[in-house]
Parts: structure tokens; C-alpha cells; sequence
């Protein structure tokens, strides 16, 4: 893929997303970034469909929101805390 992509931020609770749309011929999808804002690490996602051209709707079944929803809907699991020396 030789494309510069312009990434979007969405910033929640404990992480910041990043998103972008990509084309690439018939195929196409997000390309993502989720950074944990509490604690070290994140996540990369790239999404792609590829099309067939007989379809022309093809573009429709990837909405950019739907994508960002299922994007904020990733989240990080809480660090546990050692609670053993509690009764």
C-alpha cells in the first residue's frame, strides 16, 4: 500500500484511537492504533474487505461508523491487584 493515511483521533477513558481508511484496488478497510493511556502497550488493527467489481455496494457494508463503534468498544483488562494479604 503506497498511501499516506490521515489518522483520526477518538479519546476515551484509559486510551486514545487512532483510525484511518485505506484503499488499495478492490480492497479496503482501517487501519487503526488504540494506545493505553493508563499504563504501558496498545493495539494495531488493520481491517480490510476486498471487493468483487461485480459488487457496487461493497463500499456500504463498512461504515466509518460502525467501525468506530466497534473500536470503542475495545478496551484494556485492569491491571489485577495482589489482594492475598487481605482476609
Amino acid at each position: 500500500m503506497d498511501e499516506n493515511l490521515d489518522f483520526e483521533k477518538v479519546t476515551q477513558d484509559g486510551r486514545d484511537s487512532y483510525y484511518a481508511r485505506f484503499t488499495n484496488n478492490s480492497i479496503f478497510g482501517y487501519s487503526a492504533y488504540i494506545q493505553n493511556t493508563n499504563e504501558a502497550g496498545g493495539i494495531y488493527i488493520n481491517y480490510s474487505i476486498q471487493c468483487r467489481e461485480s459488487t457496487k455496494e461493497c463500499n456500504d457494508q463498512v461504515k466509518e461508523d460502525e467501525f468506530i463503534e466497534w473500536l470503542k468498544s475495545t478496551k484494556f483488562k485492569e491491571k489485577d491487584t495482589d489482594d492475598s494479604d487481605e482476609l
